[in-house]
């Protein structure tokens, strides 16, 4: 990356891990924005946190991960705050890039239970979301989900649910996608384009 600073609009919203040097302690957020000279990054595991604090950061994009040293300059609330130290290093992905959602609902039927559920994360092959409702690992899971681009109909696998700590009474759920007919297929792509 040049030394002008360079807004990298692909990784907005890009799921980040940072990892703390004096503890190795790994924090999980999203990122808000990112520059070659700064980051903001909305986590979503508490950590007490110090400013000065040095991280190693990687943030997994659609065409690469990135990965950079940065200190904390500055928190708010769950916002945190990052000066970029240079090199940002680019590599082939390493995960499917998962990118954080808002205003996304929609109907999750499993195991003869209908509930309503509020869609957090997407990536390529799967689909994370909050749910009033426990449901089984590897169950099979079907979905009615409205999107910017249309009702979107699919089904998958349950392959986690555990308690969501940012909602109380709630459960975080992955649901990794089955294969998808061509509109679908297509509907579900364009998300990844919408910001």
């Amino acid at each position: 990356m040049s030394a002008q600073k360079t807004q990298t609009p692909l990784y907005t919203n890009a799921r980040a891990r940072i990892q703390r040097l004096k503890d190795a302690k790994i924090i999980s957020g999203w990122v808000l924005d990112l520059s070659n000279e700064s980051m903001r990054l909305r986590q979503t595991s508490e950590a007490p946190m110090e400013t000065g604090d040095i991280f190693m950061v990687q943030v997994h994009g659609q065409d690469a991960t990135l990965s950079f040293k940065a200190t904390l300059a500055m928190t708010f609330g769950q916002e945190l705050t990052f000066v970029v130290h240079p090199p940002i290093n680019r590599y082939a992905p390493t995960e499917n890039a998962r990118q954080t959602v808002v205003g996304m609902t929609g109907n999750l039927k499993v195991d003869g239970l209908t509930t309503s559920i509020e869609i957090v994360d997407i990536s390529q092959t799967g689909i994370g979301f909050r749910s009033e409702a426990m449901v089984s690992k590897g169950a099979k899971a079907n979905l009615n989900i409205d999107t910017p681009t249309g009702e979107l109909i699919t089904s998958g696998e349950i392959r986690y649910c555990r308690p969501d700590p940012e909602a109380l009474g709630s459960f975080r759920v992955g649901v990794r996608l089955d294969e998808m007919g061509r509109l679908e297929r297509a509907r579900w792509a364009r998300l990844f384009e919408i910001d």
